[in-house]
């Protein structure tokens, strides 16, 4: 496993996703891209270790903030 992808999962292991890696047949691609999902289910794109870094924070915060609504 390459450190983004494990650095991807800890982060998604406190909100209950897991992230997997998109594998993809073109060669010429260099940028690795990677998706969460939720029991099974894709909730992100398709999208590169930033983004879905930036996706992933986004999606704690709503998930702080729709806590405190039902507080």
């Amino acid at each position: 496993m390459d450190n983004e992808l494990q650095a991807l999962n800890n982060a998604a292991n406190r909100l209950g996703l897991i992230v997997s890696r998109k594998f993809e047949d073109d060669k010429r691609k260099k940028v690795q891209k990677y998706f969460a999902s939720f029991r099974g289910t894709s909730i992100s794109p398709v999208l590169p270790y930033t983004e879905l870094n930036m996706f992933l924070l986004g999606f704690s915060k709503s998930i702080d903030v729709t806590a405190l609504k039902h507080d």
